[in-house]
């Protein structure tokens, strides 16, 4: 069906039709296509998406008040954007051309914003390194009650971490700090022309948005996906697409796919971001933990995802060979229980796709050095704190002593301390940190830490479950 709808669609673009007389031109047409798509791994995810007693066992009334399984839509892509495998929903095929969830229905991405509207961006910036020490503190007044916030997941503030372990452990104020030194307009900037997030709508630009989630519409499993190859395509962004070649009968050719793709990040930014992800799989305290066997043999960089009341579940990740993004919840918004549900079926799925397949590894930009503490662009001058952190957390009701997202070494020494035994950076790969919010963010109110699709504050910015 999406390849289907995915021609239809091209032909309308290309000849000024309608669906309808696109439609028509499809099936009459006598076109040759070369599909993408891939029988053996399509095959592995239609065994797990009809297996409803393993993988969708929960149950919510629908509009009619009747109990409905829980659903789910699921994309594997190539490093080239090929989609070699897709399913827009579970249980058994009933109709042609039906809901196809992973093409047609946004959903909130919950924490799986926080690397693309994020994290990505401010590597790329030079405004933090692999190990570069930033605050997980309340924000004053960013509820527009004058509440500080966001609340982290697990209930309390951790004061001062190394970047690598706020975003395996998926905390939530890092981001909105780092965001606002990235920008809004930025981060909106590249989600929607860099990396085709076509959902997104300007009442998305605020803080809980771009940097949790909380969008009006949101992304698809397909928009995720594509997006995600980017950390292991060293940055390049490639279209989605179901087809590489569409052929008239007579051999014409009507549509050829550009494999050239976008450099949207730097390859080096792009290889501190995988081996970064890698350890939300391998980490301590990481939240990906759950698909770290999916493969003997290769390794795997994640990110899970949980919009507001646990509606939505979300794990996207990327091997050597593919990427794959699940999205697992209700129809009609129910909250799911059972964090590891959408991670549950990519480990699934992928294991069955990836075990005949050879031993692979990422290939990492040459302009990065591995170092003992992590990975790094050349030329950058790593610091390690000589402090020995204590073992005490900022507790929840703390107010904000600091509206930087970086801090410095002497900064750091004084502060509530990261939870994890790794020493930490303390310069950001410009080889100083930072401080105060960029221009866009001093541009921003208390509001924009609001989804508009919500009147409650905590709707997006608290996405739980992740433990």
């Amino acid at each position: 069906d999406a390849l289907i709808d995915q021609v239809i669609n091209d032909l309308a673009e290309k000849y000024n039709l309608d669906t309808k007389l696109a439609s028509t031109m499809f099936y009459n047409g006598g076109f040759k296509i070369y599909s993408t798509l891939k029988p053996e791994i399509q095959s592995a995810m239609e065994k797990v998406y009809t297996d409803i007693k393993n993988y969708f066992p929960q149950t919510a009334p629908n509009l009619q008040g009747e109990k409905v399984h829980a659903q789910s839509a699921m994309t594997v892509m190539d490093y080239n954007g090929h989609i070699v495998g897709i399913v827009g929903g579970a249980g058994e095929k009933t109709t042609n051309r039906g809901l196809n969830r992973a093409t047609d229905s946004p959903r909130q991405p919950g924490s799986t914003m926080k690397p693309l509207g994020v994290y990505a961006l401010a590597i790329d910036k030079d405004i933090v390194n692999y190990t570069s020490s930033v605050l997980d503190k309340p924000i004053e007044k960013y509820y527009k009650d004058g509440k500080s916030g966001p609340k982290e997941w697990y209930g309390y503030y951790k004061g001062t971490v190394s970047l690598n372990y706020a975003i395996r452990k998926s905390m939530n104020t890092v981001p909105v700090r780092l965001l606002q030194e990235v920008g809004i307009d930025t981060s909106y900037d590249f989600l929607v022309n860099k990396l085709n997030c076509k959902h997104l709508v300007p009442e998305d630009k605020n803080l809980a948005a771009l940097a949790l989630g909380g969008t009006h519409y949101g992304l698809t499993t397909t928009e995720s996906a594509a997006a995600y190859a980017i950390f292991g395509n060293q940055g390049v962004y490639h279209s989605p697409t179901t087809y590489y070649k569409i052929e008239r009968a007579n051999g014409e050719t009507v549509f050829d796919y550009d494999e050239t793709g976008t450099q949207v990040i730097a390859p080096s930014s792009a290889t501190i971001m995988n081996h970064l992800l890698q350890e939300v799989v391998y980490g301590r305290e990481g939240t990906g933990g759950g698909i770290a066997g999916f493969n003997y043999k290769m390794k795997a960089y994640a990110k899970t995802g949980t919009s507001s009341e646990s509606k939505d579940l979300w794990m996207v990740a990327g091997t050597p060979y593919y990427v794959g993004s699940v999205w697992y919840g209700f129809d009609i918004q129910s909250e799911v229980s059972g964090g590891a549900s959408a991670a549950k079926i990519w480990k699934a799925v992928m294991t069955e796709v990836h075990k005949d397949l050879e031993k692979k590894e990422f290939t990492d930009s040459g302009d990065v050095v591995k170092k003992s503490s992590g990975y790094y662009k050349k030329g950058v001058k790593v610091d390690v704190p000589s402090y020995t952190a204590p073992v005490s957390s900022v507790p929840s009701s703390s107010s904000e002593q600091s509206s930087s997202a970086v801090t410095s070494s002497a900064e750091s020494s004084s502060a509530a301390t990261p939870s994890d035994d790794t020493a930490t950076s303390s310069s950001s790969s410009g080889g100083s940190s930072s401080s105060g919010s960029s221009s866009d963010a001093s541009s921003s109110t208390p509001s924009q830490s609001e989804p508009s699709s919500s009147s409650s504050p905590s709707s997006s910015s608290e996405p739980e479950g992740e433990n």
